[in-house]
Protein backbone atom coordinates (compact mmCIF):
# COMPACT_ATOMS: atom_id res chain seq x y z
CA UNK A 1 0.00 0.00 0.00
CA UNK A 2 1.21 3.32 -0.92
CA UNK A 3 -0.98 5.58 0.28
CA UNK A 4 -0.78 6.34 4.60
CA UNK A 5 -2.59 8.35 7.19
CA UNK A 6 -0.98 10.49 10.11
CA UNK A 7 -4.02 11.45 11.77
CA UNK A 8 -3.47 13.99 14.69
CA UNK A 9 -5.32 15.52 17.34
CA UNK A 10 -4.29 17.99 19.79
CA UNK A 11 -6.50 18.91 23.17
CA UNK A 12 -5.79 22.49 24.95
CA UNK A 13 -7.70 24.09 27.36
CA UNK A 14 -6.59 27.51 28.87
CA UNK A 15 -5.32 27.88 32.64
CA UNK A 16 -8.19 27.44 35.02
CA UNK A 17 -10.80 26.79 32.27
CA UNK A 18 -11.95 23.40 33.45
CA UNK A 19 -12.92 24.58 36.71
CA UNK A 20 -14.25 27.89 35.18
CA UNK A 21 -16.76 25.46 33.23
CA UNK A 22 -17.77 23.58 36.34
CA UNK A 23 -18.25 26.74 38.42
CA UNK A 24 -20.47 28.80 35.97
CA UNK A 25 -24.33 26.56 36.50
CA UNK A 26 -24.93 27.32 32.71
CA UNK A 27 -21.52 25.98 31.31
CA UNK A 28 -21.24 22.76 33.36
CA UNK A 29 -22.39 20.46 31.27
CA UNK A 30 -19.81 21.71 28.67
CA UNK A 31 -17.22 20.56 30.99
CA UNK A 32 -18.31 17.45 30.99
CA UNK A 33 -18.45 16.99 26.95
CA UNK A 34 -15.04 18.80 27.23
CA UNK A 35 -13.84 16.23 29.35
CA UNK A 36 -15.47 13.16 27.77
CA UNK A 37 -13.73 13.93 24.40
CA UNK A 38 -10.60 13.51 26.23
CA UNK A 39 -11.80 9.56 27.21
CA UNK A 40 -13.29 8.41 24.02
CA UNK A 41 -9.90 8.32 21.73
CA UNK A 42 -9.07 5.44 24.49
CA UNK A 43 -12.21 3.53 24.09
CA UNK A 44 -11.17 3.38 20.13
CA UNK A 45 -7.89 3.09 20.06
CA UNK A 46 -8.51 -0.23 22.66
CA UNK A 47 -11.33 -1.47 20.37
CA UNK A 48 -9.29 -1.42 17.25
CA UNK A 49 -6.10 -2.56 18.41
CA UNK A 50 -4.80 -3.73 15.14
CA UNK A 51 -6.00 -0.47 13.08
CA UNK A 52 -6.40 2.07 14.67
CA UNK A 53 -3.09 4.30 15.24
CA UNK A 54 -3.26 7.97 15.75
CA UNK A 55 -1.53 11.01 17.94
CA UNK A 56 -2.76 12.84 20.92
CA UNK A 57 -1.03 16.18 21.64
CA UNK A 58 -1.91 17.67 25.29
CA UNK A 59 -0.81 20.93 26.15
CA UNK A 60 0.78 21.34 29.62
CA UNK A 61 -1.04 23.62 30.83
CA UNK A 62 -4.46 21.27 30.59
CA UNK A 63 -2.43 18.26 31.82
CA UNK A 64 -1.82 20.49 35.19
CA UNK A 65 -5.63 20.99 34.79
CA UNK A 66 -6.35 17.02 34.74
CA UNK A 67 -3.45 16.64 38.48
CA UNK A 68 -5.79 18.91 39.49
CA UNK A 69 -7.11 17.15 42.76
CA UNK A 70 -10.22 19.68 43.12
CA UNK A 71 -11.36 19.06 38.89
CA UNK A 72 -10.19 15.14 39.67
CA UNK A 73 -12.61 14.97 42.27
CA UNK A 74 -15.81 17.52 40.67
CA UNK A 75 -15.73 15.04 38.10
CA UNK A 76 -16.10 11.43 39.61
CA UNK A 77 -19.84 10.92 38.58
CA UNK A 78 -18.83 10.84 35.37
CA UNK A 79 -14.57 10.42 34.14
CA UNK A 80 -12.32 9.13 36.14
CA UNK A 81 -9.56 11.42 35.38
CA UNK A 82 -6.33 9.90 36.43
CA UNK A 83 -7.61 6.27 35.44
CA UNK A 84 -7.98 8.14 31.95
CA UNK A 85 -4.54 9.02 31.97
CA UNK A 86 -2.84 6.39 32.93
CA UNK A 87 -4.82 4.46 29.92
CA UNK A 88 -3.06 6.66 27.48
CA UNK A 89 0.61 6.04 28.83
CA UNK A 90 -0.37 2.51 28.48
CA UNK A 91 -2.03 2.88 24.70
CA UNK A 92 0.51 1.04 22.61
CA UNK A 93 -1.24 2.46 19.30
CA UNK A 94 -1.61 6.23 20.22
CA UNK A 95 1.39 8.53 19.69
CA UNK A 96 1.95 11.06 22.03
CA UNK A 97 3.24 14.29 20.99
CA UNK A 98 4.51 17.75 22.55
CA UNK A 99 3.44 21.50 22.19
CA UNK A 100 4.56 25.14 24.43
CA UNK A 101 3.32 24.61 27.87
CA UNK A 102 1.09 27.46 28.32
CA UNK A 103 0.12 27.68 24.65
CA UNK A 104 1.85 30.30 23.31
CA UNK A 105 1.91 32.05 19.70
CA UNK A 106 5.79 31.09 19.43
CA UNK A 107 6.50 33.55 16.06
CA UNK A 108 4.66 36.52 18.46
CA UNK A 109 7.00 36.09 22.08
CA UNK A 110 10.36 36.99 22.89
CA UNK A 111 13.01 34.12 21.52
CA UNK A 112 14.29 34.17 24.92
CA UNK A 113 11.41 32.48 25.85
CA UNK A 114 10.66 29.81 23.38
CA UNK A 115 12.87 27.05 25.53
CA UNK A 116 10.67 27.33 28.69
CA UNK A 117 7.67 26.63 26.95
CA UNK A 118 9.09 23.73 24.75
CA UNK A 119 11.02 22.11 27.56
CA UNK A 120 8.36 22.31 30.12
CA UNK A 121 5.59 21.23 27.47
CA UNK A 122 7.86 18.09 26.83
CA UNK A 123 8.65 17.72 30.42
CA UNK A 124 4.78 17.61 31.56
CA UNK A 125 4.30 14.77 28.98
CA UNK A 126 6.90 12.80 30.29
CA UNK A 127 6.08 13.15 33.71
CA UNK A 128 2.30 12.41 33.08
CA UNK A 129 2.92 9.17 30.88
CA UNK A 130 6.15 8.39 31.14
CA UNK A 131 6.95 9.00 27.25
CA UNK A 132 8.87 11.57 26.04
CA UNK A 133 7.13 12.73 23.14
CA UNK A 134 9.44 13.02 19.79
CA UNK A 135 7.14 14.85 17.61
CA UNK A 136 6.50 19.05 18.04
CA UNK A 137 3.17 20.16 17.65
CA UNK A 138 3.30 24.16 17.35
CA UNK A 139 0.35 25.82 18.86
CA UNK A 140 -1.88 27.16 16.22
CA UNK A 141 0.72 25.71 14.22
CA UNK A 142 2.94 28.41 14.75
CA UNK A 143 6.06 27.77 13.29
CA UNK A 144 9.24 30.18 12.25
CA UNK A 145 12.69 28.11 10.72
CA UNK A 146 14.09 30.52 13.84
CA UNK A 147 12.55 27.66 16.18
CA UNK A 148 13.78 24.71 15.18
CA UNK A 149 17.40 24.80 16.63
CA UNK A 150 15.09 25.41 19.89
CA UNK A 151 12.84 22.44 19.47
CA UNK A 152 15.55 20.13 17.95
CA UNK A 153 17.68 20.56 21.29
CA UNK A 154 14.58 20.10 23.46
CA UNK A 155 15.22 16.20 21.84
CA UNK A 156 12.55 16.76 19.24
CA UNK A 157 12.97 14.89 16.24
CA UNK A 158 9.74 16.02 13.91
CA UNK A 159 7.53 18.99 13.84
CA UNK A 160 4.47 19.70 12.68
CA UNK A 161 3.40 22.41 10.14
CA UNK A 162 0.71 24.03 7.93
CA UNK A 163 1.52 22.67 4.68
CA UNK A 164 0.93 25.97 2.70
CA UNK A 165 3.90 27.40 4.26
CA UNK A 166 6.65 24.29 3.17
CA UNK A 167 9.09 25.36 0.11
CA UNK A 168 10.63 22.33 -1.10
CA UNK A 169 13.73 22.41 -2.33
CA UNK A 170 12.69 20.46 -5.42
CA UNK A 171 11.31 22.96 -7.35
CA UNK A 172 9.51 20.56 -9.65
CA UNK A 173 6.57 19.11 -6.62
CA UNK A 174 3.60 20.68 -7.36
CA UNK A 175 1.63 22.91 -4.26
CA UNK A 176 -0.98 19.74 -4.16
CA UNK A 177 1.63 16.98 -4.15
CA UNK A 178 3.81 19.06 -1.15
CA UNK A 179 1.36 17.83 1.47
CA UNK A 180 1.91 14.06 1.00
CA UNK A 181 5.55 14.10 1.27
CA UNK A 182 7.85 14.62 4.67
CA UNK A 183 10.78 16.80 4.50
CA UNK A 184 14.35 17.77 6.24
CA UNK A 185 14.33 21.30 7.57
CA UNK A 186 17.44 22.90 8.59
CA UNK A 187 18.37 26.36 10.59
CA UNK A 188 22.22 26.70 12.23
CA UNK A 189 23.10 23.85 11.93
CA UNK A 190 20.23 22.18 13.32
CA UNK A 191 17.65 19.05 11.40
CA UNK A 192 14.38 18.20 11.72
CA UNK A 193 11.72 16.55 10.47
CA UNK A 194 9.14 18.68 8.55
CA UNK A 195 5.28 17.29 8.84
CA UNK A 196 3.36 19.18 6.40
CA UNK A 197 -0.49 19.44 7.22
CA UNK A 198 -2.93 18.87 4.81
CA UNK A 199 -5.42 21.50 4.99
CA UNK A 200 -8.40 20.34 2.50
CA UNK A 201 -8.32 16.96 4.82
CA UNK A 202 -7.82 18.44 8.12
CA UNK A 203 -10.91 20.81 7.64
CA UNK A 204 -13.16 17.81 6.92
CA UNK A 205 -11.39 16.03 9.67
CA UNK A 206 -12.52 19.15 11.93
CA UNK A 207 -15.86 20.04 10.60
CA UNK A 208 -17.56 16.81 10.00
CA UNK A 209 -17.17 13.85 7.03
CA UNK A 210 -17.95 10.88 6.71
CA UNK A 211 -15.47 7.59 5.93
CA UNK A 212 -16.60 6.93 2.31
CA UNK A 213 -16.10 10.56 1.54
CA UNK A 214 -12.32 10.31 2.94
CA UNK A 215 -11.70 7.20 1.27
CA UNK A 216 -13.02 8.08 -1.97
CA UNK A 217 -11.00 11.64 -2.04
CA UNK A 218 -8.21 10.65 -0.69
CA UNK A 219 -8.29 7.92 -3.93
CA UNK A 220 -9.00 10.57 -6.71
CA UNK A 221 -6.76 13.03 -5.08
CA UNK A 222 -3.61 10.97 -4.85
CA UNK A 223 -4.21 8.29 -7.29
CA UNK A 224 -1.41 10.05 -10.16
CA UNK A 225 0.90 10.10 -7.72
CA UNK A 226 3.91 7.78 -8.21
CA UNK A 227 5.73 8.54 -4.80
CA UNK A 228 4.77 7.00 -1.32
CA UNK A 229 1.99 8.89 0.15
CA UNK A 230 1.25 10.18 3.62
CA UNK A 231 -2.03 11.88 4.55
CA UNK A 232 -1.22 14.41 7.41
CA UNK A 233 -4.73 15.53 9.38
CA UNK A 234 -3.96 17.80 12.77
CA UNK A 235 -7.09 19.40 14.17
CA UNK A 236 -8.44 20.02 17.57
CA UNK A 237 -9.97 17.00 19.41
CA UNK A 238 -12.43 18.51 21.58
CA UNK A 239 -13.64 21.82 19.94
CA UNK A 240 -16.67 21.63 18.58
CA UNK A 241 -20.06 19.91 18.89
CA UNK A 242 -18.79 17.25 15.80
CA UNK A 243 -15.70 16.61 19.09
CA UNK A 244 -18.21 17.14 22.04
CA UNK A 245 -21.41 16.00 21.19
CA UNK A 246 -22.15 12.81 23.65
CA UNK A 247 -23.85 10.87 21.11
CA UNK A 248 -21.32 8.94 19.31
CA UNK A 249 -23.42 7.99 16.10
CA UNK A 250 -23.52 11.68 15.51
CA UNK A 251 -20.00 12.81 16.03
CA UNK A 252 -16.25 12.02 14.68
CA UNK A 253 -15.25 8.62 17.05
CA UNK A 254 -18.93 6.84 15.62
CA UNK A 255 -19.86 8.55 12.60
CA UNK A 256 -16.35 8.98 10.63
CA UNK A 257 -13.46 7.17 12.92
CA UNK A 258 -15.22 3.88 13.49
CA UNK A 259 -16.84 3.24 10.25
CA UNK A 260 -13.13 4.30 8.77
CA UNK A 261 -11.55 1.48 11.17
CA UNK A 262 -13.78 -0.88 9.72
CA UNK A 263 -12.76 -0.36 6.22
CA UNK A 264 -9.25 -0.65 7.43
CA UNK A 265 -10.03 -3.76 8.79
CA UNK A 266 -11.56 -5.24 5.93
CA UNK A 267 -9.15 -3.45 3.73
CA UNK A 268 -11.06 -1.23 1.49
CA UNK A 269 -10.27 1.63 2.99
CA UNK A 270 -7.48 2.61 0.12
CA UNK A 271 -4.83 4.11 2.52
CA UNK A 272 -3.42 3.24 5.91
CA UNK A 273 -3.68 4.49 9.57
CA UNK A 274 0.17 5.06 10.71
CA UNK A 275 2.43 6.48 13.86
CA UNK A 276 4.59 8.78 12.41
CA UNK A 277 7.34 7.29 14.28
CA UNK A 278 6.56 3.92 12.12
CA UNK A 279 5.64 5.46 8.90
CA UNK A 280 9.59 7.85 9.19
CA UNK A 281 11.46 4.42 10.72
CA UNK A 282 10.55 3.02 7.10
CA UNK A 283 10.69 5.88 5.02
CA UNK A 284 12.34 8.71 6.33
CA UNK A 285 12.64 12.04 4.50
CA UNK A 286 14.80 12.56 1.31
CA UNK A 287 13.68 15.55 0.13
CA UNK A 288 14.52 19.18 1.86
CA UNK A 289 12.53 22.09 2.65
CA UNK A 290 12.15 25.28 4.08
CA UNK A 291 9.51 26.69 5.64
CA UNK A 292 7.94 30.21 5.92
CA UNK A 293 6.41 31.60 8.94
CA UNK A 294 2.86 30.93 9.62
CA UNK A 295 0.19 29.32 10.99
CA UNK A 296 -2.95 27.12 10.32
CA UNK A 297 -5.26 30.05 9.63
CA UNK A 298 -3.35 31.74 7.25
CA UNK A 299 -5.33 33.12 3.94
CA UNK A 300 -3.04 32.43 1.06
CA UNK A 301 -5.76 34.75 -0.65
CA UNK A 302 -4.82 38.10 1.90
CA UNK A 303 -1.61 39.87 2.40
CA UNK A 304 1.15 38.13 4.18
CA UNK A 305 1.27 40.34 6.38
CA UNK A 306 -1.82 39.34 8.04
CA UNK A 307 -0.97 35.93 8.98
CA UNK A 308 -1.17 36.93 12.69
CA UNK A 309 -4.12 39.23 12.46
CA UNK A 310 -6.67 37.21 14.81
CA UNK A 311 -3.83 37.59 17.17
CA UNK A 312 -1.82 40.67 17.31
CA UNK A 313 -4.26 42.98 14.89
CA UNK A 314 -6.11 45.47 17.23
CA UNK A 315 -3.85 48.09 18.99
CA UNK A 316 -4.54 46.88 22.47
CA UNK A 317 -2.63 43.40 20.94
CA UNK A 318 -0.02 45.07 19.92
CA UNK A 319 0.51 47.20 22.97
CA UNK A 320 0.13 43.92 25.16
CA UNK A 321 2.56 41.86 23.17
CA UNK A 322 5.31 45.39 23.32
CA UNK A 323 4.99 45.15 27.24
CA UNK A 324 5.46 41.14 26.99
CA UNK A 325 8.69 41.86 25.11
CA UNK A 326 9.99 44.80 27.74
CA UNK A 327 9.22 42.54 31.21
CA UNK A 328 10.77 39.59 29.63
CA UNK A 329 14.02 41.61 28.71
CA UNK A 330 14.21 43.05 32.17
CA UNK A 331 13.42 39.67 33.87
CA UNK A 332 16.19 37.88 31.85
CA UNK A 333 18.92 40.39 31.93
CA UNK A 334 18.46 40.43 35.68
CA UNK A 335 18.61 36.82 35.65
CA UNK A 336 21.97 36.81 33.87
CA UNK A 337 23.52 38.99 36.33
CA UNK A 338 24.03 36.24 38.97
CA UNK A 339 21.83 37.71 41.38
CA UNK A 340 21.70 35.93 45.35
CA UNK A 341 19.72 32.25 45.81
CA UNK A 342 16.29 34.19 47.10
CA UNK A 343 16.16 36.39 44.26
CA UNK A 344 16.30 34.06 41.97
CA UNK A 345 13.63 32.53 43.28
CA UNK A 346 11.31 35.64 43.12
CA UNK A 347 12.73 36.29 39.38
CA UNK A 348 11.65 32.74 38.18
CA UNK A 349 8.03 32.90 39.53
CA UNK A 350 7.90 36.38 37.72
CA UNK A 351 9.41 34.56 34.08
CA UNK A 352 6.06 31.87 35.01
CA UNK A 353 3.75 35.03 35.04
CA UNK A 354 5.64 36.24 31.64
CA UNK A 355 5.00 32.59 29.99
CA UNK A 356 1.15 32.74 31.36
CA UNK A 357 0.58 36.01 29.69
CA UNK A 358 1.69 34.66 26.26
CA UNK A 359 -1.16 32.40 26.41
CA UNK A 360 -2.23 32.52 22.50
CA UNK A 361 -5.46 31.89 24.16
CA UNK A 362 -5.41 35.66 25.63
CA UNK A 363 -4.82 37.28 22.64
CA UNK A 364 -7.49 35.18 20.06
CA UNK A 365 -10.53 36.86 19.62
CA UNK A 366 -9.37 40.53 19.25
CA UNK A 367 -9.48 41.73 22.70
CA UNK A 368 -11.42 39.50 24.73
CA UNK A 369 -9.45 37.86 26.92
CA UNK A 370 -6.11 40.34 27.01
CA UNK A 371 -7.05 41.09 30.65
CA UNK A 372 -5.39 37.97 31.83
CA UNK A 373 -2.17 38.47 30.56
CA UNK A 374 -2.77 41.95 31.44
CA UNK A 375 -3.06 40.73 35.20
CA UNK A 376 -0.39 38.04 34.85
CA UNK A 377 2.01 41.28 33.74
CA UNK A 378 1.06 43.04 37.05
CA UNK A 379 2.46 40.42 38.78
CA UNK A 380 5.42 40.08 37.08
CA UNK A 381 5.89 43.91 37.73
CA UNK A 382 5.37 43.43 41.38
CA UNK A 383 7.96 40.92 41.69
CA UNK A 384 10.25 43.18 39.83
CA UNK A 385 9.79 45.92 42.24
CA UNK A 386 10.31 43.72 45.11
CA UNK A 387 13.31 42.23 43.79
CA UNK A 388 16.21 44.55 43.24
Amino acid sequence: MNVYHFLGLIMHQPEGNLLDLLNNSTKQHEAKQILLAYQRPLDYAERYPDEARFCVCFSGVLLEQLQDPELIDRCRTFINIPKMLERYAAAPNIELAGTGYYHPLFPLIPQEDWDDHILRGRDKVAEVFGRTPLIFWPPELGLSRYMIPAIVKAGYRQVLCEGLHVRPEQQELEQDEIYYHTFLAKQSGAQIELIPRCAFFSNAQQGGTNSDWFCAEVEKMTSNFQCLVLVTTLTDGENGGWFRVEDELQQFWGRFFEPYMEKVKANTAGLRPTSLADFLNQHPPKLNADVVTGTWEYDPSKPYETIFENWAKTKEQQAMKEEIYEISKEVNMRLKANPPSERVYQLNIARDQILRAEASDNFYFHNGWLWKSRNALERARELLTNTP
